[in-house]
């Protein structure tokens, strides 16, 4: 670990996820610990993040990605696709343990952290593919099954959108994460929602903790 002790992790954890309208019980705060310890032990010998500050990282991997528990929930079936170091999936997995978790990585190094911090955690139904979301596995094993897909920094939508959406059950939604141009992102892509069939059901915005960034939030159902 680094200079900062769990006791200051704990303080900026809390009153992040305070600032987001979010309570954490003093059982989730280990579990976000180790997680944030793994990660950086095992970034030293692989890429996970560029993000060395560990407030920043507390406020642009944890609590960007717990703030959107709000459209996970409970005993939901979720794919987070390019799930890379396990963002959002394993933050969510914490905040929300009854979720049935599906981290799609195809990446072999970033595969085995994930299968790694989900043997440290003990998270039970997560299931970790070193597959891509193109790949036919994927596309027959998950075959109109999901509750929600979500995807952090996998690319444009139209590259990725078209492959996920057979993976949805009638009532499963995409979660598509925005970046801080969200209003010019979900404009550009309008025009495209007709032909995939899908429409937005929900559009939200936040601002991260300590003015570190504005995020937006697109809920996309099936029409």
């Amino acid at each position: 670990m680094s200079k900062m002790d769990k006791e200051q992790f704990s303080v900026w954890l809390l009153e992040g996820a305070q600032q987001l309208g979010l309570s954490l019980n003093p059982q989730q705060i280990d579990p976000f610990w180790t997680y944030m310890a793994e990660m950086q032990r095992w970034n030293e010998k692989m890429a996970l993040t560029s993000i060395t500050d560990e407030k920043e990282f507390i406020v642009k991997h944890l609590l960007d990605s717990i703030a959107l528990i709000r459209w996970f929930p409970s005993h939901t079936s979720v794919a987070d696709v390019g799930s890379g170091a396990g963002l959002p999936g394993i933050a969510l997995k914490i905040m929300e343990p009854s979720l049935r978790l599906y981290l799609i990585e195809s990446q072999k190094k970033k595969s085995n952290f994930l299968r790694h911090i989900v043997r440290q955690l003990e998270l039970d139904n997560t299931v970790v593919l070193n597959n891509r979301l193109e790949d036919l596995e994927i596309q027959s094993q998950f075959h109109k099954t999901l509750d929600r897909v979500t995807a952090r920094a996998l690319g444009p939508l139209n590259q990725w959108i078209p492959l996920a959406l057979p993976l949805l059950r009638e009532k499963g939604r995409i979660v598509w994460i925005l970046g801080r141009s969200w209003q010019q992102e979900v404009d550009s892509q309008r025009g495209n929602f007709p032909k995939w069939g899908i429409e937005i059901e929900d559009l939200q915005s936040f601002s991260l903790p300590w003015k570190m960034g504005e995020r937006g939030v697109a809920l996309l159902k099936l029409l």
